[in-house]
């Protein structure tokens, strides 16, 4: 079987966990033109789906430990919040560099439960740490030494935020009218 010049580097780069951007024109124009392919690969060499957006591609696994997922919507999640605190709408923000100054300093501002949790899945202190990992897999960039900009991947953690929003919705109704029908027996 032959594969494209650059097989070996899309394999690594999706089985490291990161997000191959539209802006790596190679990679994406190598899997976009053999997209059945690459998602016959993925499935039965590791049982992973390559899931393409219109901005990236990248894989899904049911049987997955990570946890960095999760992080990145809490520290979505805190961020949008304390923007929020400054009248700032998070989506308009991120179209823009941020300083690691400026998340840094939102996110320490935050004396609550929510500083408890940043620290306890390790953002907090180190948020320049947390970043550079998020850059290695391609969801914010360095624009320079202390500035980031998102990439579009962001949306898809904003999407599966509002999923799990909408799941939980969807169990509290649930819940609710099996409570309201036990109260009228």
């Amino acid at each position: 079987m032959e594969y494209p010049a650059n097989h070996k580097q899309i394999v690594k780069e999706l089985l490291d966990g990161k997000f191959i951007l539209n802006t790596n024109v190679s990679l994406f124009k190598t899997l976009d033109e053999n997209i059945d392919d690459y998602k016959s690969f993925f499935d039965s060499s590791f049982g992973y789906e390559l899931v393409k957006k219109s901005e990236f591609f990248y894989l899904v696994s049911d049987e997955s430990n990570e946890t960095l997922s999760r992080n990145i919507i809490i520290f979505l999640a805190v961020l949008c919040y304390e923007l929020d605190q400054d009248q700032k709408n998070f989506r308009e923000q991120i179209r823009y560099p941020l300083s690691v100054y400026d998340i840094e300093n939102y996110l320490m501002r935050t004396y609550t439960t929510y500083s408890e949790i940043l620290r306890e899945i390790k953002i907090m202190p180190d948020v320049e740490k947390f970043l550079k990992q998020l850059a290695k897999r391609n969801i914010v960039e360095f624009v320079s030494e202390k500035q980031i900009k998102f990439t579009p991947v962001v949306g898809l953690f904003f999407d599966y935020a509002k999923e799990l929003a909408e799941k939980k919705g969807e169990e509290l109704a649930q819940t609710n009218n099996l409570q309201n029908m036990t109260n009228t027996w």
